[in-house]
């Protein structure tokens, strides 16, 4: 009797799992049904097919209002072939509260682009998208406390600067991405993780890797302008620079792990000894 109770039991457990893990189609939403498109009231939106954009310039979702989520229900947003590196996927001016999710974006010269210009943009979060192919940034998040995680960043470049994940705010996290095959131009940098102006924030679990190194200069994680940033548990592969913090910043690193580079670890401090290279 017990031993089919506890069959029972873990059944039901590996329902729960199975079911959690194949998420589930947005459907009560606003669907977005060409491009390019203003989101101008808050609400949920989505994609219900792939999408691309027929013109050359400018951004394909505009979102003009607060509280907003935009589910791709794994589709894609992509730019049109001729236009390739030109325009956003996606852009916000002084938001709050946009969620953007479950899709791929790709051929911009920034698949998303959440700008800041008044310091009052906050709470945004970016979760499993993929960011292919863009040519300047893969995202860039401006806004406090605001969460970029569970991204796939890829094929990014060549800019002359180029980069993976660009965060700013006070209090971000950025956590679970992997961003790879960053190309920068020659005499230029390419930078896989930047959290800029993030006093308080976090950059923890995130995989960074190129094949080789590119023709001038690339960096995997940096910190700008701003100290208190934990750089925590990160993976480095084959950026000239793993992790990149400038003099007398306040930022601790801890439990990351840099496989060749030429410089490991710049600046900052080692909080304890259990930072890597090979």
């Amino acid at each position: 009797m017990q031993r089919k109770l506890r069959s029972a039991v873990l059944a039901a457990s590996l329902l729960v799992v199975l079911s959690a893990g194949a998420r589930a189609e947005t459907t009560d939403c606003t669907e977005i049904t060409s491009v390019p498109h203003n989101v101008t009231v808050p609400g949920v939106y989505c994609l219900k097919k792939s999408l691309t954009l027929a013109f050359q310039q400018g951004s394909a979702i505009t979102i003009l209002a607060n509280d907003v989520v935009v589910d791709f229900n794994g589709h894609v947003l992509e730019n049109f072939p001729g236009a390739v590196g030109i325009g956003w996927g996606i852009n916000g001016l002084n938001l709050k509260h946009v969620t953007l999710r479950n899709g791929t974006i790709r051929g911009f010269s920034i698949g998303v682009y959440l700008e800041n210009r008044g310091e009052n943009s906050m709470g945004h979060l970016v979760e499993r998208l993929v960011l292919d192919g863009n040519t300047l940034a893969g995202l860039s998040v401006d806004g406090r406390n605001s969460v970029v995680r569970n991204n796939r960043i890829m094929r990014t470049g060549a800019s002359a600067n180029t980069y993976g994940i660009l965060a700013r705010g006070t209090g971000v996290q950025v956590t679970g991405n992997v961003v790879t095959e960053m190309v920068e131009a020659a005499g230029g940098i390419a930078v896989g993780i930047t959290a800029y102006e993030a006093r308080g924030g976090v950059v923890e679990r995130n995989v960074v890797s190129n094949f080789a190194f590119g023709p001038s200069q690339s960096v995997g994680i940096e910190v700008t302008h701003a100290g208190n940033v934990a750089v925590v548990g990160n993976r480095i592969a084959n950026m000239r620079t793993g992790i990149l913090i400038p003099k007398g910043n306040t930022s601790l690193y801890k439990d990351n792990t840099v496989g060749g580079a030429a410089t490991p670890f710049s600046g900052g401090t080692a909080a304890g000894a259990t930072n890597f290279t090979f």
